[in-house]
């Protein structure tokens, strides 16, 4: 049982005024002033004594809330109240301990000579049906109950689970991503991946992570819910259709999926808590929770993280024995968490790309999740749209759209009518593309022997299909063998040739 967020309304000023000196104030607007005036009431604006001086005056009310004993017990530790800045918790185990700590806050508050403010505060009941009717008295006034109450940021619930917080995470989300979406757009795609991912990184992680390392989310659906919010980002930077891959889209990104980056979050969490001495109330409370969780199942907060560690194989049974025992705990295993995290995710990234078989020649040329240059072009997304597109087989070939139509037997290329148009027929074999093809790779040899690469081009050229298709869409592994200027060449070539070729494609295939 609790009382959420006690707003303190200021009239603190006959409690301290004997530590400021004939405080005055005065108001400025542009060039006009006022005349000074005394200020009579609460803390002086601006003055860096005044947190302290408030500070001060609420650790009397801690105290007076200690002498009497109330609070809720975890095991051998009673905690009764939460102070943030003016936000009070009351925390008490029955009804009429409740209202004996509302009664020692509105005596306290008149003593003082300051008032709650009743509109901000409300009764929040754990584990029990909402009582609409029943009202709780805070001195001269009354406040009521109600199902969940935002403290901090965090929407907590009657039943401690998460989903409301999170449906108001989402709703958060959704128009990070559409305000993000507008200012890429009125760029004209100019550096399009490199403003939308700076931005989600700096704006709409935080909101959808924020409190992440206290929240339970146990539930399956509810992490598919916010991941499917990032997955909505990558597409929208990308602009790529809802049928794309999320290994693909995450992997050509350098993304991690938002678990990854919650478990890290929580791991930094409890490794602060951690060090935090002794007489903090979140270590005394970990510290109990650690020693006593097989005792009692509701505590979700380290079984879960437990879980996490158990399946990346992580040792952090030994950091909780260290705990258990008093023993000094190597506080630097967050480092080697973060890593492991990292290094099983991409393990099972790889897996997934192998499994699904519309990406096998895309596991053929990426390794693992890592940023793309060809994507940092500032001027032609266009280009790196349809070599994305190419990359993980998605550009609409006829191999493509002819799976789409199950009327259309026919597997010949409908610009050139022979073979089968896919990645390596529209790149090296269709001859209605010949033209294009020849001018551009005259300037991809150019290039190469001006940067005296002329071996690369001899094995580019006197390579099969497969080598070929690997060298033009960018494999990771020919990226690691060769300098940045060679990549950026064949980079360069590749955009040019698929914008002008899907051009010339698209107007036959409209002309037949």
């Amino acid at each position: 049982m609790a009382i959420w967020n006690i707003g303190i309304r200021g009239r603190l000023w006959n409690i301290i005024s004997s530590l400021y000196d004939n405080v005055k104030g005065q108001v400025r607007f542009g060039d006009i002033e006022t005349q000074s005036f005394d200020i009579e009431e609460g803390v002086k604006q601006g003055c860096v004594l005044s947190p302290t001086l408030f500070c001060i005056i609420m650790n009397e009310l801690t105290k007076l809330l200690r002498e009497h004993a109330l609070g809720v017990r975890i095991h051998d530790i009673c905690l009764g109240s939460l102070f943030w800045a003016d936000d009070i918790v009351l925390l008490a185990d029955s009804e009429k301990e409740l209202n004996k700590m509302l009664d020692l806050v509105s005596l306290f508050a008149k003593k003082w000579k300051f008032n709650f403010n009743s509109e901000k505060s409300n009764v929040l009941i754990i584990g029990q049906n909402l009582n609409s009717e029943k009202l709780w008295k805070l001195g001269d006034t009354f406040i009521s109950e109600v199902e969940t109450y935002k403290y901090l940021g965090v929407y907590i619930s009657r039943n401690l689970k998460d989903n409301f917080h999170i449906n108001q995470v989402i709703k958060k989300g959704n128009r990070i991503i559409a305000y993000i979406k507008s200012i890429i757009d009125r760029l004209n795609n100019f550096d399009r991946v490199v403003y939308g991912d700076i931005l989600w990184r700096s704006i709409g992680l935080p909101t959808i992570n924020y409190a992440c390392a206290v929240c339970v989310n146990t539930n399956t659906k509810d992490i598919q819910r916010i991941e499917s919010l990032q997955l909505q980002m990558a597409r929208t930077i990308l602009k790529a259709s809802r049928s794309t891959a999320k290994e693909a889209l995450y992997g050509d990104l350098g993304w991690q999926p938002i678990k990854v980056t919650q478990d890290i979050f929580k791991a930094k969490y409890i490794r602060n808590v951690m060090c935090m001495e002794m007489y903090r109330w979140p270590k005394l409370i970990l510290n109990t929770i650690i020693r006593h969780k097989n005792f009692n199942s509701r505590y979700q907060f380290i079984n879960e993280f437990e879980k996490t560690c158990d399946y990346i194989k992580f040792d952090f049974n030994a950091i909780l024995n260290d705990i258990c025992t008093g023993t000094d705990i190597d506080i630097n295993w967050v480092k080697p968490f973060e890593n492991t995290i990292k290094q099983s995710y991409s393990t099972f990234w790889k897996q997934e790309v192998l499994r699904k078989s519309s990406l096998l020649d895309y596991s053929l040329i990426k390794e693992s999740p890592s940023l793309e240059p060809y994507l940092l072009d500032k001027t032609d997304f266009y280009g790196s749209s349809l070599k994305f597109k190419l990359r993980i087989n998605t550009l609409p070939l006829g191999k493509i759209t002819n799976k789409w139509n199950i009327d259309n037997l026919n597997d010949k290329c409908k610009v050139c009518g022979s073979g089968e148009e896919d990645v390596k027929h529209f790149l090296f074999i269709c001859n209605k593309l010949h033209c294009i093809r020849m001018e551009e790779l005259q300037t991809l040899q150019h290039k190469l022997i001006a940067i005296n690469c002329v071996d690369t081009w001899v094995n580019f050229i006197s390579g099969d299909l497969s080598i070929k298709v690997q060298y033009v869409l960018g494999s990771t592994l020919f990226h690691k063998n060769n300098s940045h200027d060679i990549y950026a060449v064949f980079d360069s070539y590749c955009k040019m040739y698929t914008s002008r070729a899907w051009k010339l494609r698209n107007a036959i295939v409209l002309q037949i």
